[in-house]
Parts: structure tokens; sequence; C-alpha cells
């Protein structure tokens, strides 16, 4: 699972260092999966391993065939997305520059975890998305349902 945001910056080679937690969430994969997020008002990128990709495909197919956002979809998403690999020194993946202008992508960056994706921003675009998005996270808890959560305690952890 992808989880946190974490900050780091971009070289003149569009190269970024992924971070560890999420090198490890791909399940071995030696690349990322990433396109330009089409979300209003999102400038940014989404990303995620190929077996997201995989999901969402599936769950696209289950449309019709010619209905046009099935086809925006596809295009969206499958037509725009890129295997990017990771290079020997650590986890560095290029990001194509149609890829850094669309997110508005100069220095820094932020990944941020969101579970089975993460999100690639700008720094700065991010910083001032940030309020917006805790607001309506704290408008939204009520939608959040409470989960069955099974706790397994050996006797020697109940006190």
């Amino acid at each position: 699972m992808f989880l946190s945001t974490y900050e780091s910056k971009i070289d003149a080679k569009n190269r970024v260092s992924v971070p560890a937690s999420f090198r490890k969430a791909l399940g071995g994969d030696d690349f990322i999966c990433v396109w330009p997020s089409f979300g209003k008002s999102k400038n940014c990128l989404e990303g995620g391993s190929k077996k997201l990709v995989n999901s969402l495909y599936k769950s696209i197919r289950k449309m019709k065939p010619m209905d046009p956002r099935r086809q925006a979809l596809e295009y969206g998403i499958l037509g725009e997305c890129k295997e990017l690999q990771f290079d020997g020194a650590g986890g560095r993946v290029v990001l194509p520059q149609k890829f850094v202008d669309a997110a508005g992508i100069t220095g820094e960056v932020a990944f941020v975890g969101l579970g089975e994706r993460f999100e690639i921003w700008s720094k700065e675009r991010l910083e001032e998305k940030r309020a917006e998005f805790m607001e309506l996270a704290a408008e939204s808890g009520d939608l959040i349902e409470a989960a069955d959560i099974d706790f397994d305690f050996d006797d020697e952890d109940v006190a």
C-alpha cells in the first residue's frame, strides 16, 4: 500500500527518486506506471503498479465498447500511461518532459500515497491544494463506515 507524503528533488534530466516504501509496495516490480491526471483542477501525475493498471483496465472493459466515456478512459489512462523503469542508482525514474510540463513540476516534487495508487505533484502546487483537500476531508468524515477489525492477540499480549 502507498502511504504518506514524501518530498524529493527533480534534476535537470527529469530524474526523481521514488520513495523506498513506494518501491517496496510494488511487490518486486522494477518500474512504476504513471499518467497525467485528468481530474478537474488536479495538475499532477497519477501512478501505481502494473496490477493497478490491470484493475483499471478490467473495470473499463465492463463498459460498452463504443461508449465515448469508455474510449476517453482508455485514452486517458491506458493511452497516456508510461512504464517508468528504475535506474540502477537507488530507485530513480525519468519523468517524460510532457508529464513534467503537465504537472507544472520545476524543482521539487511530492509523492502522495493514496492506498493502491499515488500521485506526483509539484511541491508548490500540492501546498496550494493541501488546505482545500483537508477541508473537504473534514466535511466528508461521516462518509467513512466503521471497519470490522479483528485483532488477533496472543494470550501474552492481553494483560
